[in-house]
């Protein structure tokens, strides 16, 4: 398993000794009428070191950096017979744990709960919609990695609205 560290003043990738994984994941599907379905998603994972010293830090037992304790997802959709459709998705991811180098810890980024919804109209190959994704405008980091004086964050995308058009043939 690899590992990005920051070490003078340069971003570098080391390998861990051994690591383990094991997860699980359920996707599920149910149509409740020929217009409406309903669709779950879960995830969960727990992946840990279990060889790996870096020199300044043992991480034996610890759980790898950047991967999500778990996903899941609640959708509906409802398809109308000429052409108008309706989705909704809500999204959350479970605790990401991270190494805070500062001060020389374990710690997680929080657990996030997104919605998106969609609503649009197909013809003869065209789909033409509308969209907001993250429509509480929930505020949530996505990634962080520390260093002893630098660190990397990413966060989730705010709010967005959009309009599109696609054509299939």
């Amino acid at each position: 398993m690899a590992h990005l560290k920051y070490e003078n003043d340069t971003w570098v990738t080391d390998n861990a000794g051994g690591s383990h994984s094991l997860g699980a994941e359920l996707e599920l599907t149910y149509f409740l009428t020929d217009s409406i379905e309903l669709t779950a998603a879960f995830g969960i994972i727990e992946a840990e070191y279990d060889d790996y010293d870096d020199g300044s830090v043992v991480w034996d037992g610890e759980s790898i950096q950047n991967t999500p304790s778990y996903s899941a997802r609640i959708g509906a959709a409802y398809f109308h017979p000429n052409g108008f459709y309706a989705r909704g998705d809500i999204r959350s991811q479970g605790e990401v744990p991270y190494y805070d180098d500062v001060d020389a810890e374990f710690r997680e980024i929080d657990d996030y709960i997104t919605a998106d919804i969609k609503v649009g109209y197909r013809f003869k190959g065209y789909d033409i919609y509308a969209y907001c994704n993250n429509l509480t405008d929930e505020e949530y980091m996505t990634y962080f990695i520390s260093g002893s004086n630098k660190s990397l964050a990413t966060y989730g995308d705010p709010r967005t609205f959009g309009i599109g058009v696609r054509y299939s043939f």
